[in-house]
């Protein structure tokens, strides 16, 4: 057979899933997010009656994560039974037009409560992606097929801080609902249908090379048979890998509900400024992604970058706390957001490693529906420390505090790591011998 001809036979339809997922974080992201720039808007918190609020602004952000995070139990289980495809359609219509409802209301309670259905759309996301990169990818490329949807999470703010400032100062705050209102009902939906399908032999035109490429990097074929896999519900490195997940989720949101706002009130940075400087910390997330998820898919044992991960970005925002430069600041939070976010890939390659094949989305429905319950509590707790103190340096200090408990909850997930991975290489050489 000709080189070409056989080089045409290895298609890479797996990366059309992983950039389609790219695109619906990054949307996803927008819709979810975009809150936080418009607590910076003055007539928007004037029109909701929460002007100096902060208490009630962290409210908009718990009201969104806690529903996302509840329904992340019953929507993992759901992707599992449904599959990806109808699951992932029926979400993005869904997150659309509540998305297009929000611009119409002026009412804290209601906008409250579309919020809350909002996580509730939103929801099957994470655990749907789970399973998807779970059975397209073998275990040796999954930090990167990982960084490729977090990079999209990550780049959002990167792309729409910006836009949405000058958005908000130029046509008011209504005017984000409706234009990503629009935008997620038509390019998502057109990038699932076209990109998505639930295993690889659904795929009409993926070749025999690219299914036996995926197949042989599975873990079901390296070493580890499905039936001898103990049941995820039974791993203690599982429950750690939750409780981890939990507090680093928590240090992400509590960081992205107030970034704008501490800037805005406590930095004294004009609010169109604060919207671009707010797209550092991503910048940032993005660069330190790509750079070491190709890295960390070469080494056999990666778990300790867990630990790694959130003891520095817990160090880099005790700093914060001692001064009041502001380029110094904004220095350090874009590299502790950026080194949680190395861990937040490895985390979730570390959970399609443990979970089982025809469970992976309601693991991952737990996983990720216990970090978000748990970030739902972040943003309001550091709303009233705000209060009580009148400073953010206590916010961030309880930050300081979860990012390092987060740290210790991973060492027990790095060393059943460590003996898995022993226990292949024993199995291997008495295969040899």
């Amino acid at each position: 057979m000709p080189n070409s001809v056989v080089e045409a036979a290895k298609t890479k339809k797996r990366y059309g899933i992983a950039f389609s997922l790219f695109f619906l974080y990054l949307v996803a992201y927008v819709d979810r997010s975009n809150i936080t720039i418009l607590l910076a808007d003055k007539p928007f918190t004037d029109a909701l009656g929460i002007t100096g609020d902060f208490a009630a602004q962290g409210l908009l952000m718990t009201f969104f994560l806690l529903p996302y995070g509840l329904a992340n139990f019953i929507t993992g289980a759901i992707s599992d039974k449904l599959g990806a495809r109808v699951i992932l359609i029926f979400s993005c219509i869904s997150w659309a037009v509540i998305m297009v409802l929000m611009g119409f209301t002026s009412v804290f309670i209601l906008m409250l409560v579309f919020r809350a259905i909002l996580g509730f759309a939103e929801s099957p996301l994470t655990p749907t992606t789970d399973r998807l990169i779970m059975r397209w990818f073998p275990s040796s490329e999954r930090n990167f097929a990982n960084a490729i949807w977090l990079v999209g999470l990550t780049l959002a703010p990167v792309i729409t801080l910006p836009l949405l400032g000058q958005m908000t100062a130029s046509l008011g705050w209504r005017a984000n609902f409706f234009v990503f209102g629009i935008i997620g009902l038509i390019i998502p939906i057109v990038l699932i249908y076209r990109y998505v399908y639930d295993k690889p032999s659904d795929h009409p035109s993926i070749s025999k090379w690219e299914l036996q490429h995926i197949g042989e990097g599975l873990e079901v074929k390296n070493n580890v048979q499905a039936e001898n896999k103990p049941s995820v519900w039974k791993r203690h490195d599982y429950w750690f890998l939750v409780a981890g997940n939990c507090l680093g989720n928590g240090f992400i949101w509590g960081l992205i509900a107030w970034l704008p706002t501490y800037l805005t009130k406590e930095l004294h940075i004009s609010f169109v400024k604060s919207s671009f400087l707010s797209a550092l910390p991503w910048i940032c997330s993005v660069i330190l992604m790509l750079t070491v998820s190709p890295l960390a898919d070469r080494l056999k044992n990666r778990n300790w970058i867990l630990i790694a991960a959130l003891t520095i970005a817990s160090a880099l925002m005790y700093v914060v706390t001692l001064f009041q430069n502001s380029t110094l600041i904004i220095t350090l939070l874009s590299f502790a957001t950026g080194v949680v976010y190395i861990g937040a890939f490895v985390g979730h390659s570390a959970l399609q490693r443990v979970a089982n094949s025809w469970n992976i989305a309601t693991a991952g429905g737990v996983f990720n529906g216990m970090g978000y319950i748990w970030a739902a509590i972040v943003p309001l707790v550091i709303g009233y420390l705000v209060d009580a103190t009148g400073s953010f340096a206590s916010g961030f200090l309880f930050l300081v505090g979860t990012g390092l408990l987060g740290a210790i909850a991973y060492i027990p997930v790095y060393l059943q790591e460590l003996k898995d991975n022993k226990q292949v290489i024993s199995e291997d050489l008495n295969h040899v011998i």
